[in-house]
């Protein structure tokens, strides 16, 4: 997916690690790209809009800790992030598992 330059104020969803918290973006599926189409000039732009713990969380649902080294099914396979400025986050701008 290509993402155009702006800034972007996402609706969240819960993050898929920690169903309490709340991620802007969540990617649950293998094969999936994020390409911010950025330049100095027109950044793509994740902010916080005030309420969320992470911005892009890219995990399958329910995904926990060690687990994920010993458990396949457990992991994301050729997920890709890519030219994203992500501010105002407490927790992590980029997670993934």
């Amino acid at each position: 997916m290509v993402v155009y330059p702006g800034t972007y104020h996402e609706p969240g969803s819960p993050c898929p690690t920690d169903a309490s918290h709340t991620c802007s973006v969540v990617v649950t599926k293998d094969d999936i790209r994020l390409i911010a189409q950025s330049s100095k000039k027109k950044p793509v732009i994740v902010e916080n809009p005030g309420t969320h713990d992470q911005g892009i969380a890219i995990a399958r649902s329910g995904a926990a800790g060690p687990g994920c080294l010993t458990d396949p099914t457990q992991r994301i396979q050729r997920a890709r992030v890519q030219g994203f400025t992500v501010n105002g986050f407490g927790s992590e701008g980029i997670f993934l598992f």
